[in-house]
């Protein structure tokens, strides 16, 4: 008789879940004589209390510090689309200002929040959420210059979001999780701050940016992004909502050198894989990008600051790190290196 193989499955009660622990390694070099290092870990545990329960959470160490919880909770049983979602946390983080490559400031910004949002899920990946967090923060003077008039306040903040992905309005269709190929993102927010640092009246505020990502051989993409953030014309006379300067927006600029309250960005690069490599499970790739971008408020600011940035990313299991240089307009030009999230 012919030989046959079978593949036998046997399935038993657990009388507890597993808990999934993701390391967290993060370094801001955006000044490189001064970076940000974060390490920590991030964990996740199924059916914590009900059947569908999530509890997730963060604990960091280092130059950023903090620890935060949720928890998702399912309302009418395991298979409800509707849910509850409590969460907590406390962060605290360097808030330095640079002009260029010198450091005007040093400031340590604390915040301790708790939250609520009462959701629904219409799929896997679409989400409408209303919640209210509320809380409170502090910024504190550490060195340099008192830039910054403001101490410590209270936070409150409404947010009626719609989320694919559990982000902020998102259509994701990413080909990769740390370098695309091919795809798009798409993400946007709109909150009420009834509360907010040095604010004396209550505003809105909307954010949204978007990535579009085209493969053009078969090393090689193409990428163009653009985001923006505004308080509709409200006046905050408190701690600005955005920032341009750092890694993230325009490299070539000092970390929170152009603090506004309204800001557009662009940038397009292009991307190559250099070489793929087994041993860490990632691969090597060249980069190079413009950006322009145009900050509103600031009468001493360049009309369309603007820089070229280019260098080499290596992206393993641990993360993608991004190590090279950009050469902005107004003399501003920067070494930096950057371990975290790159789009």
């Amino acid at each position: 008789t012919k030989e046959r193989q079978y593949l036998e499955i046997v399935a038993s009660d657990r009388e507890s879940s597993p808990i999934f622990i993701k390391p967290v390694i993060a370094i801001d070099g955006s000044e490189y004589t001064d970076p940000v290092f974060t390490v920590g870990g991030h964990f996740t545990a199924f059916d914590v209390g009900p059947m569908g329960s999530e509890l997730r959470g963060d604990v960091l160490l280092g130059s950023r510090y903090g620890a935060a919880v949720d928890y998702y909770q399912p309302i009418f049983g395991a298979t409800s689309s509707w849910f509850v979602a409590p969460r907590a946390g406390y962060d605290s983080s360097p808030f330095n200002i640079y002009h260029d490559q010198d450091q005007l400031a040093h400031y340590q910004l604390r915040t301790i929040t708790g939250g609520l949002d009462l959701g629904y899920n219409f799929s896997r990946m679409a989400q409408l959420r209303v919640g209210y967090e509320g809380g409170g923060i502090k910024l504190s003077h550490e060195l340099g210059d008192d830039l910054l008039p403001f101490s410590s306040d209270r936070l409150g903040t409404t947010t009626l979001s719609f989320s694919l992905d559990h982000l902020s309005f998102v259509q994701r269709k990413l080909i990769g999780p740390d370098i695309p190929r091919d795809g798009q993102e798409f993400k946007s927010s709109f909150k009420w701050h009834d509360a907010w640092l040095g604010a004396t009246t209550h505003f809105p505020s909307v954010a949204a940016d978007i990535e579009i990502f085209q493969h053009v051989s078969q090393r090689g993409s193409v990428y163009v992004k653009a985001d923006a953030g505004s308080t509709l014309s409200y006046s905050n006379d408190g701690l600005p909502m955005y920032s341009l300067g750092g890694a993230q927006r325009l490299a070539a600029y000092g970390t929170n050198e152009l603090l506004t309250n309204q800001y557009v960005h662009g940038a397009a690069g292009y991307i190559h894989r250099i070489s793929q490599f087994q041993a860490f499970g990632g691969a090597i790739y060249g980069i190079g990008y413009l950006e322009v971008a145009k900050a509103y408020g600031l009468p001493a600011a360049p009309t369309l600051p603007k820089d070229a940035t280019a260098g080499v990313v290596l992206d393993s299991v641990v993360g993608p790190l991004f190590v090279g240089g950009s050469l902005g307009d107004s003399g501003h030009r920067k070494f930096f290196f950057y371990m975290g999230k790159l789009f």
